[in-house]
């Protein structure tokens, strides 16, 4: 399991999982490959939490697909910063 929090910049972007190619995602790792239609990824606001239950968890879900949003830039062309904090709970037994 883990938790993300966004303090500056954008949030974590997730999808549904009929939005997913799985065999992209397992063997190629290209976001334009996996994402099945762009106007379905979903994105947590700065400031709010994201709790996710990933495969190594008990139970029948599967991982939340998630990632970075794509970088932001400042009218003069500087990077705009992303802060965040991840905890990750380690494997239950």
């Amino acid at each position: 399991a883990r938790a993300i929090i966004t303090y500056n910049g954008r949030g974590t972007e997730m999808l549904r999982h009929d939005n997913v190619n799985f065999w992209e995602l397992k063997h190629c790792g290209n976001n334009a490959h996996i994402v099945s239609d762009n106007s379905q990824i979903f994105s947590v606001g700065t400031g709010d939490i994201l709790f996710m239950k990933g495969l190594t968890c008990p139970g029948d879900a599967n991982g939340l697909v998630h990632k970075s949003p794509d970088v932001c830039y400042h009218a003069d062309g500087r990077v705009l910063n992303r802060l965040l904090l991840k905890i990750d709970v380690p494997k239950l037994s």
